[in-house]
């Protein structure tokens, strides 16, 4: 509704500057005229007569980036470089503490030892006669069969050790005669790692408690698996088991031997093969190589107690044995 004054008379506004919002014009009403001004602050739509108003450069806008000497800080420092506050692992971070590292790879192996691993004789099988009825006879034969064939393969065991061919044939027979129980039993030994309160005389021929009583064979069984509980909590490696086995060779209490000098050269260089192979892939455990040398007597005690059991055996007659055999049990008595 239009305004009205006293005298009832509708009264129209007089003519003036633009209005804020642009409408239709009144009846009446005409166009303001054209006075040049700044730009409006939102640009829109031309009112019917008006023009664009002139350019006037203006200051630039700031920018949108940080200055150049803004100060960074870590989360968890203050200036100066001290700590505030420890800061909580990262979640994508504690995924690589699950990963593990391979095991480090061993260090290269001295020359003897890695002579010795390739002169290891192959597997060895007892092969018992299967025409013979279970008896303790049956057991003792095949163990002394066993026994005989081993001493051909440690005769040719023998000659491939460094330094041993340079020994005369008189002190090599003498090592021989002296050690061959001790090789013998050291290997049942390292086959019975494996096993639980069982020896494994061969491939095929197992031996647990119950058969060594049956078979007249249990103080026999009681210190050699006494042997295999030292070496299993020493966690014996085969390099250590090959390097001991030619120890055992030259380590002989012979009263035959004819170069001692030579045969003292012999066990200087094997105990210092052991030695080599403990510092370079033992070296948190820097006395491994005595704890090793000091279950050698209890071999030979444990070889001297075989030898006496078989030699009784060969006296009963009662079990057929080989001629070689025969004459090592001979020597050693």
């Amino acid at each position: 509704m239009l305004p009205m004054d006293f005298s009832g008379q509708v009264s129209y506004p007089l003519p003036g500057p633009l209005r804020p919002q642009a409408g239709l014009l009144l009846p009446g009403e005409a166009l303001a005229p054209y006075q040049p001004g700044p730009l409006r602050p939102q640009a829109g739509l031309l009112l019917p007569g008006e023009a664009l108003a002139p350019y006037q450069p203006g200051p630039l806008p700031l920018p949108l980036y940080p200055p150049p000497l803004l100060t960074c800080v870590r989360l968890d420092r203050v200036r100066g470089g001290r700590q505030k506050y420890k800061r909580r692992m990262d979640a994508e971070n504690t995924a690589y503490l699950g990963l593990t590292l391979p095991p480090p790879a061993k260090k290269p192996l001295t020359k003897i030892v890695s002579h010795l691993l390739v002169a290891e004789p192959e597997k060895i099988y007892a092969m018992p006669d299967p025409t013979m009825p279970e008896s303790d006879i049956k057991a003792l034969t095949t163990l002394c069969d066993l026994a005989d064939r081993e001493l051909v393969v440690i005769i040719g065991w023998a000659k491939h050790i460094p330094g041993f061919s340079t020994l005369s044939l008189g002190d090599q027979m003498s090592l021989l005669q002296s050690a061959w129980m001790e090789i013998l039993i050291l290997s049942i030994v390292f086959r019975s790692l494996p096993y639980e309160d069982e020896l494994v005389y061969a491939e095929d021929y197992i031996m647990d408690e119950e058969h060594s009583r049956l078979t007249g064979l249990l103080d026999l069984y009681v210190s050699i698996l006494q042997l295999v509980r030292k070496y299993k909590k020493l966690k014996v490696e085969k390099e250590e088991f090959v390097t001991l086995k030619a120890i055992a060779l030259a380590n002989s209490d012979s009263m035959h031997i004819e170069d001692v000098e030579a045969v003292q050269k012999l066990q200087d260089a094997l105990h210092e093969a052991l030695q080599d192979y403990e510092s370079s892939q033992h070296q948190e455990d820097p006395r491994r190589a005595g704890k090793l040398l000091m279950t050698l007597p209890l071999l030979r005690q444990t070889a001297t107690k075989a030898v006496q059991h078989f030699y009784s055996i060969k006296v009963q007659g009662k079990v057929p044995m080989h001629k070689l055999f025969l004459e090592m049990l001979e020597a050693k008595v």
